[in-house]
């Protein structure tokens, strides 16, 4: 048998074996899914009362009044959640979310984190304009506070070091690295390293693209 012949009737041995290893595989993962979800379909309702929900701390943020019409607009959406529950509940897939609260609270609680979602994106754009219109100062309680809260929204840790390059502030830019790559749940490498970079040079950070 010529060995080209042997050589392909192994890679089809080969091929055969590595497909039905797949769908094993597959099917497995299948079935855990399957049985998980059976198990959170059927989980008890458990007290949400005394979640970690977001209480906004309405003096650090620059609220107060203004003449500028899309500044009092963010002021007004911001104040707005005053009455939302929100809570951060990244840290949980769906199944883990209706295993640990039940599932007669997955709506709910779906509600409230998709308002902390809303929020953190309103605060970024709330201090994107901050920063383009100068107000550096107010513009940095706004994303310290997103900061604070867990935001996911890389830009806003890269407006924040904008803003510490605007404010003369390489210690605080410095630590806010730090914090990234530590402590955030910013995990996109390139975020870091454009923050690296550009601290090395803060003359290029103010024009860097968010």
């Amino acid at each position: 048998m010529p060995i080209f012949i042997s050589l392909f009737l192994l890679f089809c041995i080969w091929l055969r074996y590595e497909r039905k290893k797949s769908t094993r595989i597959h099917t497995e993962v299948m079935n855990t899914f399957i049985k998980e979800e059976k198990a959170a379909n059927l989980a008890r309702k458990q007290d949400i009362s005394q979640l970690d929900y977001l209480v906004i701390p309405f003096d650090r943020l620059p609220m107060e009044e203004t003449k500028e019409e899309t500044n009092q607009s963010f002021i007004q959406q911001v104040a707005s959640y005053r009455d939302k529950r929100m809570v951060n509940l990244s840290a949980l897939n769906n199944n883990e979310l209706k295993l640990r609260y039940g599932i007669a609270h997955f709506e709910q609680l779906s509600e409230y984190e998709e308002n902390y979602y809303t929020f953190t994106k309103l605060l970024d754009e709330w201090a994107l304009y901050l920063y383009d219109t100068s107000q550096y100062s107010k513009a940095k309680m706004v994303l310290r506070y997103a900061i604070s809260i867990q935001s996911e929204i890389a830009n806003t840790y890269l407006t924040l070091a904008k803003t510490h390059v605007a404010l003369m502030e390489q210690q605080e830019l410095q630590e806010l690295i730090s914090f990234v790559k530590n402590e955030s749940p910013i995990k996109n490498l390139s975020v870091i390293q454009t923050l690296e970079t550009l601290s090395s040079n803060p003359h290029n950070l103010a024009g860097a693209p968010l």
